[in-house]
């Protein structure tokens, strides 16, 4: 599945809206190791006082929605 817009990253809610989950269940998703954010900076990641900053990439969320498995584009 590709997700077209011209947006390159996500917020958690924004996530959990295109999974159709909540927030709670995102946040879960990347504890668990299924969902990778963006990694700035390991006071951020270690903290995680910041919620609203941590943010998804595109790719990220398309590799959990093939089920962990990146497409290989033919071309």
């Amino acid at each position: 599945m590709k997700l077209h817009d011209n947006m390159t990253t996500y917020t958690a809610k924004e996530v959990a809206i295109i999974l159709k989950v909540s927030k709670t269940q995102v946040q879960k998703l990347e504890k668990a190791g299924v969902l990778k954010p963006i990694d700035w900076g390991d006071n951020l990641n270690k903290n995680r006082a910041r919620r609203r900053f941590i943010r998804y990439t595109v790719e990220a969320v398309e590799t959990f929605l093939n089920g962990g498995k990146k497409e290989v584009e033919n071309g």
